[in-house]
């Protein structure tokens, strides 16, 4: 076995294609496309004052105001159906666009809150 391949495994720099910076701003992204997801599975446009939202029929605001309303009216035994709903892309089925994503969508409702 040639030399090269036997170097030592660098397990400090798991990740080394992005910087924190653009770490973050991959969590930031993901974290609003779910919330986003969340609203329009929830159907929160229907109730929202923005009118906006109502003629698209879907959340075109703040996902994170419109979502921490409603999340204290959910019941707890909505929630696995509402996640198994937002892994799958919602009414949309709108695929995840980054593997941070994917893992959002399958972190529980009260993570993405």
């Amino acid at each position: 076995m040639p030399s090269w391949r036997k170097k030592p495994a660098n397990r400090q720099h798991f990740n080394k294609r992005y910087t924190p910076h653009q770490q973050q701003a991959l969590y930031d992204a993901a974290l609003a496309a779910t919330r986003r997801i969340y609203c329009d599975v929830l159907e929160l446009w229907r109730v929202c004052k923005t009118p906006r939202c109502r003629r698209h029929r879907r959340c075109g605001g703040d996902a994170k105001e419109c979502l921490a309303r409603a999340y204290r009216s959910i019941p707890d035994e909505q929630h696995d159906a509402l996640q198994a709903q937002v892994m799958a892309g919602g009414p949309h089925r709108v695929a995840p666009k980054t593997h941070v994503e994917w893992g959002l969508r399958r972190s529980p409702l009260s993570s993405v809150e």
